[in-house]
């Protein structure tokens, strides 16, 4: 029996191509998906190729390579398989989740953290002079007096700095003109 290395180029490449079909009906037949054979076939006559000088029986090794490639492949796709149904179940589980959420909750539970977010994303954005004058007023409670005693600004500046926040505030929050309420109540919350 000769060896791959004494056998030419033109040799091997004929004998492949004739066995070729040979091989790829017997990967299919493991794995059961054509494209997934020839692929493990021509990765296998890829590793004869590249082992040609070691190989002492050409087409022994490229039934193994090809078993092996199957067993691979077979391997891959039922950890591949386990792990989408494992995906699956947890999404489902999730999906279960924030269906019932949504079922047990309010529209202003549902919204509420989202547009808290917001609103503090869109105060953090303002003038630190606008963020002070609505922090006191909001969430401190205080009067347009206490305020403008507090920090030596006119009353007209405070109500004209307040309605620009809550323009802004508005305009932050305008996707949400059915949640109006629960701005609203936020910002009256805050108070």
């Amino acid at each position: 029996m000769s060896t791959a290395k004494d056998i030419s180029v033109e040799v091997i490449e004929f004998l492949l191509s004739r066995q070729r079909q040979t091989f790829v009906a017997f990967a299919k037949g493991l794995v059961r998906d054509e494209e997934a054979a020839k692929d493990i076939v021509s990765e296998a006559i890829l590793s004869v190729w590249e082992k040609r000088d070691e190989v002492q029986d050409m087409q022994g090794y490229l039934f193994m390579a090809v078993k092996n490639g199957c067993l691979r492949y077979r391997r891959d796709s039922s950890i591949h398989r386990k792990a989408h149904e494992h995906i699956a179940q947890v999404e489902q589980g999730l999906e279960d989740f924030y269906t019932q959420t949504i079922e047990n909750s309010s529209i202003s539970e549902v919204y509420e953290h989202e547009i808290f977010n917001i609103l503090m994303e869109t105060l953090a954005e303002m003038p630190e002079d606008a963020r002070e004058i609505f922090r006191l007023k909001k969430f401190e409670g205080k009067t347009y007096k206490e305020i403008s005693k507090e920090l030596g600004v006119s009353e007209f500046k405070i109500d004209h700095t307040l309605r620009r926040v809550l323009q802004r505030l508005s305009e932050a929050l305008k996707d949400y003109g059915p949640q109006i309420a629960v701005i609203a109540a936020l910002i009256h919350n805050i108070q």
